[in-house]
């Protein structure tokens, strides 16, 4: 198992706290360790060595410097830190045994009380090494020592190695917790860099970019969301330049149509007839029709829609339409079939904006249904559900495109013609409307065989009565 599989990982204050401890754990531990090393290592080597050993040490060491050749005047400090370290005094005679260097200021005194007469007093006693050949030295070094001074200057010279130890240990470790808090940190904060970089590369219009995920907290839904922002903003920038590409072919055809046939008209080409007239003002309808289409979306879509849901009984409101649509059946020569459940069937919705819907739902089925076909429009209850439901034997819709018959300025069949598709705005202000009444619209479909347009409510008792207002 991975840390990252542990759920304190799977979240930034988790992790946070995670490094935290981490840091501290390591901070404590290792300042421990090198403390408990240092001390051990100091407190057995002091405890190990007596006066006398480290008289002889002392005195053999500084023997050897001089025997080396160095001037002993050169020696002096080296001689004083040998006597404050370990609390000796130091002598340097000559070959006769006459004194040529005391260590310290206070070397002579000391002596005096230490080692008058036979240098016993107190229990200090002098270690004496030759210079040179043991049988023919130049000089010879004395050290005195008493187990007091050596106590003293070992636990003065133990305090100073703790305390230096204390202090390496310390700026170690703060540089190793230094070390990890950049490595944990930078595994929070690199993610949200490239998060924010993303976001500008977005706000400058570049819908391309994507972040990897491989982080599972908060980082990671971050960077998810990004991508699908940006993939959303792509999107609507395709639909975007799709749609003014509509909007601009939907507006020539018609004026293109307006404009030829004035210019025919002003040559003498074309009578200036009513029937010509008539074409004129059918194709100015079509663009007033656009341009309505167009509008209500865009209210839709900036949500400035307002309008008061209230009881409709759908069975009524339906048969009350069902006569004028007759009328235009029989125009047609498509037979108008009806399917009404005897009780009234209530629902939520607005009854003008219903009506819009059914209208233009009925209105694309006479449009594309054939003469001598069939259309059946119906009410009826489903499982706490009022349906309305307008089936035609028209042309139908190819499977895979009954997913975006519901887009602006789509049309199921390219290549019918505009009279026969219309404005491609319907079902798009239909579906917006059909949503902010609270109900659902399908579409069923297969063609050469028809199609059939569901819209659906919840009954009136199952769903809490209000207003729409989406301002």
């Amino acid at each position: 198992m991975k840390i990252s599989d542990f759920p304190i990982m799977k979240t930034i204050s988790g992790r946070i706290a995670f490094s935290f401890f981490l840091i501290n754990f390591i901070v404590i531990g290792a300042f421990f360790l090198v403390a408990y090393n240092f001390f051990n290592l100091n407190l057995t080597n002091y405890l190990n060595q007596n006066p006398l050993t480290i008289a002889e040490t002392v005195a053999s060491n500084l023997s050897q410097e001089i025997a080396s050749g160095k001037n002993i005047m050169e020696l002096r400090p080296v001689i004083d830190e040998y006597a404050r370290k370990y609390g000796a005094v130091i002598i340097i005679f000559d070959r006769a045994g006459v004194e040529i260097l005391v260590s310290g200021e206070k070397g002579s005194e000391l002596i005096t009380n230490w080692c008058a007469g036979p240098m016993a007093v107190k229990g200090a006693r002098m270690i004496a090494v030759p210079i040179g050949s043991e049988f023919n030295p130049a000089g010879f070094v004395g050290v005195i020592l008493t187990r007091e001074s050596s106590v003293e200057a070992a636990s003065e010279s133990f305090r100073t190695s703790m305390i230096r130890a204390f202090s390496i240990s310390a700026v170690l470790i703060l540089v190793f917790a230094l070390i990890i808090g950049f490595v944990l940190s930078k595994g929070i904060s690199e993610p949200i860099r490239n998060a924010i970089i993303g976001a500008e590369k977005l706000a400058a219009g570049d819908f391309d970019v994507r972040l990897s995920v491989t982080d599972r907290s908060e980082i990671g839904d971050l960077s998810q969301s990004v991508n699908l922002l940006a993939t959303r903003l792509k999107e609507l920038e395709k639909r975007r330049l799709e749609t003014a590409a509509d909007i601009a072919h939907e507006f020539k055809t018609p004026l293109t149509i307006v404009k030829a046939n004035l210019e025919a008209m002003a040559d003498g080409v074309l009578s200036v007839s009513r029937e010509n007239l008539e074409k004129i003002s059918s194709e100015i309808d079509r663009l007033t029709n656009l341009v309505d289409g167009l509008k209500e979306i865009r209210l839709i879509e900036e949500s400035k829609v307002v309008f008061p849901l209230e009881k409709v009984d759908l069975v009524k409101l339906v048969k009350d339409k069902v006569s004028s649509y007759r009328v235009l059946t029989e125009g047609k020569k498509i037979r108008l079939e009806t399917e009404f459940s005897e009780k009234p069937q209530i629902v939520h919705a607005n009854r003008e904006k219903l009506m819009q819907v059914i209208d233009n739902l009925f209105s694309n089925a006479l449009r594309f249904t054939k003469e001598g076909g069939k259309i059946i429009i119906g009410v009826r209850c489903y499982r706490g559900e009022v349906r309305i439901y307008i089936s035609d034997t028209g042309i139908g819709i190819p499977l895979e495109k009954i997913p975006l018959v519901f887009e602006r300025f789509y049309t199921a069949e390219e290549s019918r013609s505009r009279e026969r598709s219309g404005t491609g705005l319907g079902l798009s202000i239909a579906k917006s409307l059909v949503e902010l009444m609270n109900g659902n619209i399908k579409i069923d479909s297969r063609p050469g065989k028809g199609t059939t347009v569901t819209v659906s409510f919840k009954k009136a008792k199952e769903v809490k009565l209000q207003s729409h207002s989406s301002s």
